[in-house]
Parts: structure tokens; sequence; C-alpha cells
């Protein structure tokens, strides 16, 4: 894992088996941006879930996540590796590129991630985060549209 990554102990799942070891982030946003959010996955368990999922990242207002200006929604490694594949202990380098909406506003905004069931809907537990609501964690720190 690079060494400039904002660690966490979030996790994810029944057990919290799916941990988000790290991410990268850009601190600034701009309105019509394209920038990328790299997440650093590690299966903490002894097979791969029987469930897969996929991932969510919103950069909204607020944690409700009433008020988006970005957002993307797609299986881990775009699309090329389902949870039901990772292997035990591998750390998984997983980019989501996502643009920032031409009119979003300037302030301050917080980006929210979480899985869900692509069948179903049904979001991940959150096993354990510093703040979640609904299936979704806050990663920190916030970030500024200007």
């Amino acid at each position: 894992a690079p060494p400039d990554m904002t660690q966490t102990s979030i996790r994810f799942g029944p057990a919290g088996e799916l941990r988000l070891v790290g991410f990268e982030l850009p601190g600034t946003l701009a309105p019509g941006q394209h920038a990328d959010a790299v997440l650093y996955w590690r299966l903490e368990a002894e097979r791969a879930p029987q469930t897969s999922y996929k991932v969510f990242m919103h950069v909204a207002r607020t944690l409700d996540d009433s008020e988006r200006i970005a957002s993307v929604d797609e299986k881990p490694l775009n699309w090329a590796l389902p949870t039901t594949c990772w292997v035990p202990g591998l750390l998984i380098r997983d980019l989501h590129p996502f643009e920032v909406d031409a009119n979003a506003r300037p302030g301050t905004w917080l980006a929210l991630l979480g899985l869900y069931r692509e069948d179903t809907g049904e979001r991940a537990k959150v096993f354990e985060a510093q703040r979640a609501v609904a299936g979704a964690v806050e990663l920190p720190p916030t970030l500024v549209a200007k």
C-alpha cells in the first residue's frame, strides 16, 4: 500500500470481513472536474463472500446523502473483480473515477462509501467506522469544492 494513503479500520460485511485498508481522494474538487477515488481493500476471512457487492461512493453535502455533486457505482476493479472472487489477505487497489457536477456549489462536502448487493440493492452491514448512516461510511477528511 502507498505510504501517503489515508489509512482506515473501516470494515463491511456480516463479520467485518471486507476491510477498507485505506484510500486516496483529492482534498479539493472543482465543478466539472474529473477525479479518482482509489480504495485499498483486503478480505479478512478464510474465503470470499458468497454475495457479490458493488461499491458506491457519493460526494454529498451531509451524512444523510440528500444533495450530491458526484457519485460512482460499480463492481471493484472496473467490474473485473467481484467480491466473490477476492483472495484472503491480498491487498486490492480499486480505482473509481468520477465527475464532479458542473454546477457544484462551493463548500464542504463529504465522501460517503458503501457496498451493496447488486441483486437486491441491500447495503452491506457497516461493521466498523467512525461515522456511518444507512450503510454508508464517511471517509475523512471532508472535501472542499471551489
